[in-house]
């Protein structure tokens, strides 16, 4: 769990997406209403951070962690284990969320740059920058400053659609992981 995860706003959230997926007033939700309401929840964080952000879980990990936090083994979740539910997938989304902005903001055009500098002659660089020095109008020096940022903008797009789709992947096997880790350590815990 998080600041985030432990804060009123949460705890608000969880409760007012409980009676939704609650449709029959019950007091516990089913597995498929879960699933169901998860995927609502990822269509709306979606229209504010972006559908990649916000990939949601396969249906077979949310049955598989919703089984091992139904105490009660009924098939229902109540409101403390919907929000241990909550608490669990939300925050692989929020890690997954900071970690997609984090490297295609910050690292991307870090590590495109530095490519550009590892493996770009100093003289294919000065060439481009003395371009724009030169008595040429003003359209021609755009252009060749446009023209002089082409690899760094072909580098940062290849990382972008290649290498951060491929960790994105490997961290959701992760988080999966640590949830799957987290639920048997608590079920073990109860067996105590």
């Amino acid at each position: 769990t998080n600041w985030l995860t432990n804060s009123s706003l949460f705890e608000k959230f969880c409760v007012k997406s409980f009676k939704k997926m609650d449709r029959d007033n019950t007091g516990s939700v089913k597995r498929h209403d879960v699933y169901t309401g998860l995927l609502l929840i990822h269509l709306q964080i979606a229209t504010f951070v972006g559908a990649a952000a916000c990939k949601p879980v396969s249906r077979k990990v949310v049955y598989k962690i919703f089984d091992e936090i139904d105490n009660d083994k009924t098939g229902n979740l109540d409101i403390k284990e919907f929000t241990q539910l909550m608490v669990l997938l939300l925050s692989g989304v929020l890690t997954r969320i900071f970690v997609q902005y984090s490297l295609t903001i910050l690292m991307v055009p870090l590590i495109a740059r530095l490519i550009i500098r590892h493996y770009a002659s100093d003289e294919l660089i000065d060439s481009a920058f003395g371009a724009m020095n030169t008595d040429l109008p003003s359209f021609m020096k755009k252009i060749a400053l446009f023209m002089s940022h082409l690899p760094q903008i072909f580098i940062s797009l290849i990382l972008s659609i290649v290498v951060v789709p491929i960790f994105l992947n490997n961290l959701d096997s992760f988080v999966v992981g640590v949830a799957e880790k987290t639920t048997d350590f608590t079920d073990s815990k109860k067996d105590e």
